[in-house]
């Protein structure tokens, strides 16, 4: 029987596996086969706004913008899309009277000189919606259709002149017409409807631009829609003359199945005009899934989807966290506008935080890696769960695996058409992120031998990234973010006030809307508010927003001076910041930084100006992190 027994375990032992131990997954990438000939590389929605007045009112100055652009440098972007719209220049004026010297006009020449020195190529929006931005002068069409048409047409060619042959910004080469038109933002001349009166505006904007001699000078991409059946139909049958790169979008994909099967699509319904197509968005519509380290593989997920369809760029929704101007300052919606900061960005707003998102290293992995303009996109043949896509060109090399499993696979690499000894490895390891500090390395680099006949093997972790590269590169960055680290701490919690009156209470200081705002009583000299966060966390920044409801009360009521202190029990105060002497109050927010420290209780006591009726103030934000993320 012992003997037996013995036979039994010698057998069980012999067979035995680890339950994350399978077979080996093949993947193969063949180079002999190209699905992309002119990839121009991983992209993105970064608009133009980190001169604009908004911006600076809340917070960009020369430093801030010096980090954006530094990173925009290191991400390996090469073409960047911007909003642009007709007030830039005409203000709500008509068409008739613009102004290039406008402040918003050389906000964004500034940032095309930016973009110019760091050698990024620039798509404009030529208006962001449709129809409201044909339509110009408060909304309403001109009395006399097709002058609303012509007046538009006549403002991007004169936009191209100003832009590109008077300023010297030969960087911009496309331009995007509008934004999901599809979605009519905006009223129509009688009796139009959306697809009729799109087609008839591309079709006038091009004779304009061949009139003036103007359309040479950039590709036109259209429709920009979110995808649905009808609109890239059309605009292959009747604006293939037109249109030069065919892109459109969607948010409704979730997995690599579901991203290949949209850019599929796209081509199928663009295939017959020859001419490339772009993803001209992608993301996904959920704030806290983005803060979270699995968004990065999602992003790759995508990525790896749209280069096996044979995208010629991709373009995420965004690169950065941004306050919008005018008429979506201040605006919120439950598309994570917050006040007129969009939070849909691979880092925070930089003027409160220099931190990163986890998703940022695998954006800089796949741009820095696989990106690059004139690279081709090979074919790669994946398994279940485990994805690849391929990039090179002549005796380069970059290939892109991406676990798309919540379990390791074991895999085989194999590689046609190349005859390199081995390749360069950068893994990103959404597991292994918690346990980082400053100053460790995010994405490690190493060296992999590439065996006969290119074959290659190696273990790929749960919702891993890998990428093989004939490149060298050091991918260290910025600090990852640290939980609630961009959130308003502020936002919603208890508040007691010496005084307020009916109409604007003290809760207004802490509803994330600076449209409204605390009044205290008129005959409240030293007025001050406590505002319990509930509980104790690292505090590092305070901004104290002026009120600006009202054009002409901007910065109205805000103190003369004020202290913050900040507590662990309500008792026992420290000081954290001060300001002194404010004469001239504007609608810029006052931003406080200050030695990060623990507490629960925050109170702003303020000297109400000598011509103030009363104290008013629009909001008090609060920043920094959970006790256990430390600092």
């Amino acid at each position: 029987m012992r003997t037996i027994l013995t036979i039994l375990i010698i057998i069980l032992l012999m067979t035995w596996q680890p339950l994350s131990s399978r077979a080996a997954v093949t993947i193969t990438v063949d180079r002999r086969q190209v699905v992309q000939p002119d990839f121009k590389g991983f992209n993105a929605v970064y608009h133009a706004f980190c001169y604009m007045p908004e911006a600076e009112e809340e917070g960009m100055d020369n430093t801030s913008r010096a980090v954006e652009f530094q990173r925009l440098s290191s991400s390996g972007l090469e073409i960047a899309r911007t909003f642009y719209r007709p007030n830039w220049a005409m203000g709500d004026w008509y068409w008739s009277r613009p102004d290039w010297q406008s402040t918003r006009m050389q906000a964004l020449y500034k940032w095309l000189a930016a973009m110019q020195r760091r050698h990024i190529t620039v798509g404009l929006n030529m208006g962001w919606w449709f129809s409201r931005d044909v339509i110009w002068h408060h909304d309403q069409h001109l009395p006399a259709y097709p002058g609303d048409i012509n007046h538009y047409a006549a403002w991007v060619s004169e936009s191209l002149r100003q832009i590109i042959q008077t300023r010297g910004f030969s960087n911009v080469k496309y331009i995007f017409m509008f934004t999901e038109p599809g979605a009519q933002m905006g009223s129509l001349p009688g009796g139009r409807r959306p697809w009729p009166y799109y087609a008839e505006v591309l079709k006038a904007v091009d004779k304009r631009l061949r009139a003036d001699g103007r359309r040479r000078l950039i590709k036109i991409v259209g429709p920009d829609t979110s995808h649905g059946r009808g609109w890239l139909q059309r605009a292959a049958l009747k604006l293939n003359k037109v249109i030069d790169i065919y892109a459109a979008h969607s948010y409704h994909p979730r997995n690599y199945a579901q991203w290949l099967k949209l850019a599929r699509e796209i081509k199928a319904e663009t295939a017959a005009t020859g001419k490339p197509f772009w993803i001209d968005e992608y993301g996904l519509p959920n704030l806290r899934l983005r803060r979270k380290a699995l968004y990065g593989n999602l992003l790759a997920q995508a990525n790896a989807a749209f280069l096996n369809a044979g995208a010629q760029s991709t373009f995420l929704w965004m690169f950065n966290d941004q306050y919008y101007p005018y008429p979506l300052q201040y605006f919120s919606n439950k598309d994570d506008f917050s006040d007129g900061l969009h939070k849909w960005g691979l880092f925070p707003w930089l003027p409160r935080n220099r931190t990163v998102r986890p998703a940022w290293y695998v954006y800089t992995m796949l741009g820095r890696l696989l990106g690059g303009l004139n690279r081709e996109v090979y074919k790669t043949e994946g398994g279940p769960e485990l994805y690849a896509a391929a990039t090179g060109r002549a005796h380069k090399l970059s290939v892109l695996l991406v676990n798309g499993s919540a379990r390791r696979i074991d895999f085989r690499l194999k590689i046609r058409g190349w005859a390199g000894s081995g390749l360069y490895s950068y893994l990103y390891d959404p597991q292994a992120l918690s346990g980082k500090r400053p100053g460790d390395k995010i994405i490690p680099r190493h060296w992999s031998l590439v065996g006969a006949g290119g074959v290659l093997t190696a273990i790929i972790p749960a919702r891993g990234v890998i990428v093989y590269s004939t490149k060298r590169r050091n991918l260290s960055g910025p600090p990852l973010l640290s939980n609630g680290a961009d959130i308003n701490l502020s936002s919603g919690r208890q508040i007691k006030a010496s005084s307020s009156v009916s109409a604007h209470p003290a809760a207004n200081l802490i509803d994330g809307r600076r449209l409204s705002y605390w009044q205290a009583a008129d005959n409240d000299r030293r007025p001050w508010f406590i505002v319990d966060l509930g509980k104790v966390y690292w505090l590092r920044r305070a901004e104290v927003c002026p009120r600006v409801d009202r054009r002409d009360k901007i910065g109205a009521g805000f103190p003369a001076s004020y202290i913050l202190t900040t507590s662990l029990n309500g008792n026992t105060w420290r000081k954290a910041a001060a300001d002194t002497d404010i004469h001239h109050p504007s609608a810029a927010i006052h931003g406080l930084s200050f030695t990060s420290r623990q507490a629960r209780y925050v109170r702003f006591s303020g000297i109400r100006a000598a011509h103030a009726t009363a104290m008013e103030i629009g909001e008090l934000r609060l920043y920094g992190a959970e006790l256990k993320n430390k600092k």
